[in-house]
């Protein structure tokens, strides 16, 4: 719900407020045969309910001051309601609760900012963001500049600075080893300086292309307290699976840096394309001090993305196909005594990132066709997606499935991503 004010004729206001909410539940039973495979019995070994409310407030004012110069203030209120349940016995007896916590939290996101054009070639944009989080009363003030020159015929030089802080997960401030409290409700923000150099240049009407260079220096990242850990917080993501973290404290530093190409076609007669480029680096530094590679480390990315639309009377025949090609994530091998001595995949600190997977490839093509009916105002679309036409074996990353032990086998596991996938579909607009 929004509302929206016209002060005069030179200020401006807009009121927005939002409501969502996400639940995740699990119950996993392990299931016991007998040698003929028949059910033998059957046991709770774990359950979670993770329940998550953010209510938004966020206003802004904007108030034209000349014809060259504008500014905007506001602020944004997020209010989390949270309710985080978990326990497990897949190894033990006894059922041991790793989430049990319900309360809630604001945080609050102040902003001004300023934007002058000194001619019709150049202007700055530059404000001060603030933060402040009530669950662990950390604060921020985070300043920020931007500036654009444009000279010549269509080229455009771009320059952009900022700091910038980040709230964790906000599960991992409440995960608890057994019979303890939450260890992590102290945890400060992650905080980063971002610097970004671009060039744009507009060739033709629809043909442009853009390059942009970035470094970003990250630091006050959340790191484990034990000797020796190579854990940082910026692998968070990475994979599909829930973090358990040890002690944590903010000491960790990281940095990204890149340089990226873009060349884009806009749709006329009939086609477009957009093809991108980048070469990166992205490093994590733990507990024990050394400089490591960080799961999204692949070093290169690109994509292609093309398309085509053929007219016909009443109707129309078009095809798109997107290509993606990038270094393999990284990953290192489990320490195995630990792994098996509470049932999960454990990192061998010392190798940790040290090996890749093999480059990541897909292509997808789409086909379709669309037939418009002007008399009764109605458009069919029969079209059919060819996901990974390939079949091309990408990685997800390795698991560790003690089961298998017990089956002599290994319990490392290799799992793999989406294989070829046809979908056909019928869409109709009116």
């Amino acid at each position: 719900a929004s509302y929206s004010h016209t002060i005069n004729s030179s200020t401006f206001m807009k009121l927005t407020v939002t409501q969502q909410m996400q639940t995740i539940d699990a119950h996993h039973i392990r299931v016991y045969r007998n040698s003929s495979y028949q059910i033998d019995s059957m046991r709770s070994i774990l359950g979670y309910n993770f329940y998550q409310a953010k209510s938004n407030l966020a206003f802004y004012l904007t108030k034209k001051i000349s014809a060259a110069t504008n500014f905007k203030t506001g602020f944004q209120l997020d209010r989390y309601d949270l309710n985080y349940l978990d326990s497990i016995r897949e190894f033990t007896s006894d059922w041991r609760h790793r989430w049990d916590y319900k309360g809630n939290a604001i945080l609050v996101q102040p902003y001004i900012q300023g934007k002058h054009h000194f001619n019709d070639h150049f202007f700055v944009t530059a404000g001060i963001h603030g933060q402040y989080f009530t669950a662990t009363n950390s604060k921020s003030i985070e300043p920020r500049i931007g500036a654009r020159y444009s000279f010549g015929k269509n080229n455009t030089l771009s320059f952009g600075y900022g700091m910038h802080s980040q709230l964790q997960p906000l599960y991992t401030y409440y995960y608890h080893l057994p019979g303890q409290a939450p260890h992590n409700t102290k945890m400060d923000f992650s905080r980063s300086h971002q610097v970004v150099l671009g060039f744009d240049k507009i060739i033709s009407k629809f043909l442009r292309v853009k390059a942009e260079m970035y470094y970003q220096y990250l630091f006050n990242i959340p790191i484990e307290t034990r000797i020796g850990s190579s854990f940082s917080m910026l692998n968070e993501g990475s994979s599909f699976a829930r973090l358990f973290p040890d002690t944590l404290v903010n000491k960790g530093t990281g940095e990204n840096k890149g340089i990226e190409l873009t060349v884009e076609k806009f749709f006329n007669k009939g086609y477009f394309f957009l093809l991108t480029g980048s070469l990166y680096d992205s490093k994590a530094v733990g507990q024990d001090g050394v400089k490591r590679n960080t799961d999204f480390n692949g070093k290169f990315a690109t994509n292609a993305v093309a398309g085509m639309e053929h007219k016909l009377k009443n109707s129309s025949f078009n095809w798109s196909g997107k290509l993606t090609w990038g270094g393999g994530k990284r990953y290192g091998p489990f320490d195995m005594e630990k792994s098996k001595l509470i049932g999960e995949g454990v990192a061998l600190d010392a190798k940790r990132n040290t090996l890749q997977f093999n480059d990541y490839f897909r292509f997808d093509l789409k086909l379709g066709w669309k037939k418009n009916s002007a008399k009764r105002k109605i458009t069919h679309e029969i079209a059919i997606d060819l996901i990974n036409v390939t079949n091309n074996s990408n990685y997800l990353g390795y698991t560790y499935a003690p089961d298998n032990i017990k089956n002599g086998k290994n319990p490392i596991v290799l799992q793999k991503q989406l294989g070829f996938l046809p979908l056909l579909y019928y869409k109709i607009d009116f």
